[in-house]
This record gives C-alpha cells, sequence and structure tokens, in this order.
C-alpha cells in the first residue's frame, strides 16, 4: 500500500524533472531567488494551496454531531472511518498521511533543530488536551481520546507524519467545547495548528526530496507568525476614518477596569484599581501608539536576523503587558516566540532569508493573509460601558458564593467571556470587557461620536439613551434554552460526582488562557451546590468611579 502511494506521487514528479518546461517543480535556492523569482512564487502558492486544503479539510471533523462523544472507542473509530469514506477532502487527507508517511526526520536539514521546534510546538497540544478537567457535561473524560493524543505525540518523535492524525485529534477534543453553547474561541490555540500544518504541507510538497532544505520553510513561517500581529496592527488602525484616532482617542486604560469587572484581580478593592486606572490613563496615547508599533513592526521579521530576534522578544513584552491589563495570558503565543527565536539562533546558515528581497515578498503574502492564514482582527475601541453576568450559588450548608469561570473548566473560556447577552431582551452595545466591537454596523465616524459620548459623561440616563438608540437585542429562545440546559446538567452531574474533579490534574495541567479570581469563590471543599442565581448588570467608567447600574436577576435554578 505505502509503495503503492509512493508511486503515484513519484511518477509525475520524475515526468516533470525530465521535462525543462516543468521546472517550476524543482528546488529554488532563495540565495539566487531573483535568477528565477518565478519558479520560487510558485513553490509558495503550491504550498499555500496544500496548506489551505489540509486546513479546510481537518476543519471538517468541528461539523460532527454532539452524539459523537458519548460514544464508546471502537463507536468514534467506526463513525470517524464512514465519515472519512463519505468525505472526499477527508479520504484524501487520509490518503496525506500515506504519503507523508514515508519522510523521516533523517530526510530534513539540521533534523535535530526542526525536530526539536515542531514538537515543542505540537507539546503545547499535547499538554494542553491530555491533561483537561473531566468534563460534567458529557459526564465524561474521553479518555480515549486523551491517550490516543499521547500517542500520536510519541510516535510523531519516529515520524512527522503522525502530526496530521495528532491535529485531528486535537480538533476532535476542542470540539466537543463547541455543545451546546456555540462554537469556542480558539483565537490562543490556533496558532499551534496553523504552523503543524504548514510544516506538513511544506514537507507534502517536498515528499520526493531526499534531504529537505528549510529555507522556504524559515520564510513561510515567518510570514505566519508575522501576520498574527501586523493584522490586528492594521485593524486598530482602520477603526476610525483617520488612521491616528486609535492612537489619539482609545482609552485602555478602560481595557483595565473592564478586566476587573469581568473577575481580573477581582480581590483587590475598588479603590486600589481606580487609582491604578487613573495612572494608566495618563499615558494612553503612548499605550496605544506602543502597541501598534510592536504589532505592525512584525512586518520587518524577515528585514536581518538580528531585527528578527529583537521583535520576537517584543512580542514577549507585548503579551506581558496584555497579561497585567487584562489577565488574558497568551502563553501559547509566548511560547512558539521562544521556540522561533532559538531555531533562529541555531540556524546560523539561513541568514541569506533576511533581505529586502523576501521583505518585499513577505508584504505582499502578509496583506493576502486573511485570505490564506485567517490571522484573527484583534481590535476594538475600549469604551468604558459594560455589562457582566454573575453566577452565584448557595450551597447545601446555606454559603452564599460566586463560582469563578475555573468551575466551568473545561468551558472556562467561555465562562471567562461570559457572551451571554441572548439570555435576555435587554438592549447593548458593548463587547466583552467594555469594548465596541469593529464588526458593530455602525459608520466608523459615528463609533468615534459614540465613544466620545460615552467617556464625557456621567449621566446614567443619558447613556441609557445611547444605549437604546445604538444597542442590539441578542435574545435567543433556542440559545437560552440550552444555556440553561447544560447548566442543570453540568451541575446536576457535578453534584454527583464531586470526587470526579482530581486535583492532580489542576497541579500539572496548562496555565490559564484568562484568569479570573473572586473573594468569596465556590470551591468543592464548600460542598453540593442547592441553587444557582444568574444576574446581568451594566457598569461605566467615569473618572475616579466605576458606576454599576441596572442589575437584574436573569434566572434561579434549584438542585435537587
Amino acid at each position: 500500500m505505502q509503495n503503492m502511494f509512493r508511486d503515484l506521487w513519484r511518477y509525475p514528479l520524475t515526468l516533470m524533472k525530465r521535462n525543462k518546461t516543468l521546472r517550476l517543480f524543482q528546488y529554488v535556492d532563495i540565495k539566487n531567488e531573483l535568477a528565477d523569482i518565478s519558479q520560487l512564487v510558485f513553490q509558495i502558492i503550491l504550498i499555500l494551496g496544500i496548506y489551505s486544503f489540509m486546513t479546510s479539510s481537518l476543519f471538517k471533523f468541528r461539523n460532527i454531531s454532539e452524539s459523537f462523544y458519548v460514544l464508546s472507542s471502537f463507536e468514534k473509530l467506526h463513525y470517524l472511518f464512514l465519515l472519512t469514506l463519505n468525505d472526499p477532502f477527508l479520504f484524501l487527507l487520509v490518503i496525506t498521511f500515506f504519503i507523508l508517511f514515508r519522510i523521516t526526520w533523517i530526510n530534513f536539514s539540521h533534523e535535530k533543530h526542526i525536530k526539536t521546534f515542531v514538537l515543542l510546538v505540537a507539546l503545547i497540544y499535547a499538554w494542553k488536551f491530555a491533561f483537561y478537567d473531566y468534563n460534567f457535561y458529557y459526564n465524561a473524560s474521553h479518555l480515549d481520546l486523551r491517550l490516543g493524543l499521547i500517542t500520536l505525540f510519541l510516535l510523531s518523535f519516529w515520524r512527522p507524519a503522525f502530526l496530521l492524525p495528532f491535529a485531528t485529534v486535537s480538533l476532535l477534543i476542542i470540539h466537543q467545547l463547541d455543545f451546546p453553547l456555540g462554537n469556542v474561541s480558539i483565537t490562543d490555540k490556533r496558532i499551534v495548528l496553523d504552523i503543524l500544518i504548514l510544516f506538513l504541507s511544506f514537507t507534502m510538497f517536498n515528499i520526493n526530496k531526499r534531504i529537505i532544505r528549510l529555507d522556504l520553510f524559515i520564510v513561510l513561517l515567518l510570514v505566519l507568525h508575522a501576520s498574527n500581529y501586523v493584522i490586528p496592527a492594521i485593524t486598530k488602525l482602520n477603526l476610525g476614518p483617520h488612521y491616528y484616532e486609535y492612537i489619539k482617542y482609545n482609552k485602555i486604560s478602560n481595557l483595565f477596569i473592564g478586566s476587573y469587572m469581568f473577575g481580573w484581580l477581582n480581590f483587590l478593592d475598588k479603590e486600589i484599581i481606580v487609582n491604578f486606572h487613573n495612572i494608566i490613563s495618563k499615558l494612553n496615547p503612548v499605550l496605544a501608539f506602543c502597541a501598534i508599533l510592536v504589532q505592525g513592526s512584525a512586518i520587518f521579521l524577515l528585514r536581518k536576523k538580528k531585527i528578527t530576534l529583537m521583535l520576537l522578544l517584543s512580542f514577549e513584552g507585548l503579551h506581558l503587558g496584555i497579561f497585567l491589563f487584562s489577565g488574558i495570558f497568551f502563553w501559547k503565543w509566548i511560547w512558539v516566540n521562544i521556540l522561533i527565536f532559538c531555531l533562529l539562533r541555531k540556524l546560523s546558515q539561513i541568514e541569506h532569508i533576511f533581505s529586502i528581497r523576501t521583505t518585499c515578498l513577505s508584504i505582499i503574502l502578509i496583506s493576502i493573509s486573511p485570505f490564506i492564514f485567517k490571522p484573527f482582527a484583534l481590535g476594538w475601541w475600549d469604551l468604558g460601558l459594560g455589562w457582566n453576568f454573575e453566577f452565584e450559588v448557595i450551597t447545601e450548608g446555606g454559603d452564599e458564593l460566586t463560582l469563578n469561570r475555573t468551575f466551568f473548566s473545561p468551558y472556562d473560556i467561555i465562562f471567562a467571556q461570559k457572551r451571554f447577552n441572548y439570555l435576555h431582551d435587554n438592549k447593548t452595545l458593548s463587547g466583552t470587557y467594555a469594548t465596541l466591537p469593529w464588526r458593530l454596523n455602525i459608520p466608523k465616524e459615528q463609533k468615534i461620536s459614540i465613544y466620545k459620548e460615552i467617556n464625557s459623561s456621567s449621566n446614567l440616563d443619558k447613556i441609557g439613551n445611547i444605549i437604546e438608540t445604538y444597542g442590539i437585542v441578542k435574545y435567543d429562545s433556542m440559545r437560552s434554552k440550552k444555556f440553561y440546559s447544560f447548566l442543570h446538567k453540568y451541575i446536576q452531574n457535578y453534584n454527583e460526582r464531586l470526587d470526579k474533579r482530581n486535583p492532580i490534574i489542576g497541579i500539572i495541567s496548562t496555565p490559564n488562557h484568562i484568569f479570573t479570581s473572586y473573594n468569596k469563590s465556590y470551591s468543592p471543599s464548600d460542598g453540593k451546590i442547592k441553587t444557582l442565581k444568574i444576574y446581568f448588570n451594566r457598569f461605566h467608567i467615569w473618572k475616579n468611579t466605576i458606576q454599576e447600574f441596572d442589575r437584574e436577576l436573569i434566572r434561579t435554578i434549584c438542585f435537587s
């Protein structure tokens, strides 16, 4: 079987090598890229074409039904087998695995360094998804998926082809969190999958070579990585009708307060938080400029090696600042930055890929990256007007406590972001952390006008009128029904199986993506939950105060 796939792949390539008109498929030395630039561009197009095919095919696994996660191990395999047979793209993905199987790590130049880099990137998923919390919604640990993930990760030390099923199982584990509350955010996780697929696409393109040089992979890796920073910078610059509005008007200090209301540093008194806010507010233009400068400078990742290393360090500073201001910890991105930094330091013979020419090429690729890599457009106005959902419980002992987002782990990101406005029929204007999303269907000029008006007024009646004028009702009866059903099922199973949440998992699991904390937070030692109350409230940041208003009890759920 393996020989058959190998021959199917090698035969057309053999013909191409014999035909001088088809030399586009031969390797191009980037040192001499101008000698045949069309050949280099064609190779990049082919690699990115393979990347797009693999990405779209893998994400088809996020279309499987919820029933998959209650099946036995054998039934899961049977389900995936039938799914693959019935979908031509998934069937081609299986064939791709067998083609890749002929490649070993020895086939790569700088074998030790590239193997270490790729496997340490994959380790993020292996660590994250092998040691996540027991899922009380399904009332299952999904041990078969965890063991499968670890096995495929270990097999990847032997052959890189196993990274393909490894990525597949990772997506299956992520996909369980899409039920029943909708698609879970993968903003922090996507970077790992992108790098693994890009590496496999590059390997697939070079399947017929005995020694695979890494030059072109490094170029595409840095382009991919740069797009994750440059696109958010461009999004911020495009928030207003002119490029300077974000720097001139946006108050990043409002993000600090918004994050506090969502649970970041919530154990501190409001007075301390407001004092920090006042200090930060004096630096708002400087902070906004620095954020855009660091993100936008990623466009020069391929200019010089020293510049690249300095930029990677600056990205770490950016992520540290994001964590201090919001409690959002992009530890996966930080880890990837460190790995790329170390890889470039170890590869001493790649200086030739850093030039003005490759920088120009990377700018073109970054400009079309939204259609290829689909980086997240992380940009918004920090409005200072927000909403929040609070989950308060009464235990069997009569204690009234707050549920932290970690209680709902592995659904913790969903409950940290609290995008539950489909539960009520009140109009809302802002997004998570009191932000004004760039996607909001309001003209840019009007957004700035609303932003200035809200940030210059302490009159809650006036602010209420703005919400009524421009706000949107997001109530959805079907989604709210699923949400309450989820809560009832999750907490009912939790009460019945308190012993299933292993404290060791909390020690060896990965760091949180979003950190929150509360003074009176529920813990398993407080016993069973008897009553859950869900509150909705709004808040507004005005100079030295945090104004809270419109607090409303949304729902009370009792448990036996």
